[in-house]
């Protein structure tokens, strides 16, 4: 497969074509209608503590006896911990989203391996692949502790609405969003992905979290086509006709792959 990145083009022609090819795809997926079907799996590993999950390309909704809620993304893991003393949701793969009912003498925390989100009552997400987690705060306030991070000044962040956090090697970064930015972030839970100027490698890395079939950019020639518009995560046939509507794109099936290359 072809790294994540952008692939200049060989001549100007070309780069007037991608863009309006680019145009085309957003205007197409523009006008799709989707519905996303809400399932949960549930083994509870004790009685306090049960533990959720979802499949590849499965998006649940998991209510907490505190009144929160937590949205699970695909191929995601929790366990969940309810005392009088505190609320804690263990994530232990994948990405959730937290709405967190108000309860100032439960504190709510999300443990993602190193990194622990703090909150009273807010709305926000956290996503973990190994030690690099992101967070999406959406409402409210949240304080984010890194045990990694060494420095007393940089491993406690507080966080507001609109920020997106990320740690990664020891290390938080912090930026501020829109609205409208946050809202695509998290535009998982109703079964989409939203792509502006999305390098094709980058999206077909974020499209295979959610299925088993997997997109394979073999072609480094069509790494960088720059992709926009939004799409149903489980939807690869769709996204794929509309590559091919739009761009100088072929696609092969082969087993549990699809295989895009350059049309020659």
């Amino acid at each position: 497969g072809v790294k994540p990145g952008v692939i200049p083009p060989r001549d100007d022609s070309k780069r007037r074509r991608w863009h309006f090819a680019a145009q085309h795809l957003a205007s197409a997926a523009s006008i799709a209608v989707f519905a996303v079907a809400i399932g949960v799996a549930a083994y509870f590993w004790s009685e306090r503590s049960p533990a959720y999950s979802t499949p590849i390309g499965g998006l649940a909704s998991v209510p907490i006896p505190d009144g929160s809620e937590i949205t699970l993304n695909t191929n995601s893991e929790v366990r969940v911990h309810v005392s009088d003393a505190e609320r804690r949701i263990d994530l232990k793969q994948g990405e959730a989203f937290f709405n967190v009912a108000k309860d100032p003498t439960r504190p709510f925390v999300v443990q993602a391996g190193n990194t622990r989100v703090i909150a009273l009552g807010t709305r926000f997400s956290v996503w973990r692949n190994g030690k690099d987690v992101r967070v999406v705060v959406s409402e409210g306030r949240v304080r984010l502790e890194n045990r990694d991070n060494r420095d007393a000044d940089t491993a406690s962040s507080a966080l507001t609405a609109g920020t997106v956090a990320r740690t990664r090697d020891a290390k938080v970064a912090v930026q501020k969003r829109s609205v409208a930015e946050v809202e695509e972030l998290l535009s998982w839970r109703s079964g989409l992905v939203v792509f502006k100027e999305t390098p094709l490698a980058q999206a077909a890395m974020e499209l295979n979290r959610y299925n088993t079939r997997k997109l394979i950019v073999e072609d480094e020639a069509i790494a960088g086509f720059r992709i926009g518009g939004t799409f149903r995560a489980t939807n690869l046939d769709a996204f794929v006709r509309l590559l091919k509507q739009g761009f100088a794109i072929d696609a092969e099936e082969q087993e549990g792959r699809i295989v895009l290359t350059e049309k020659l």
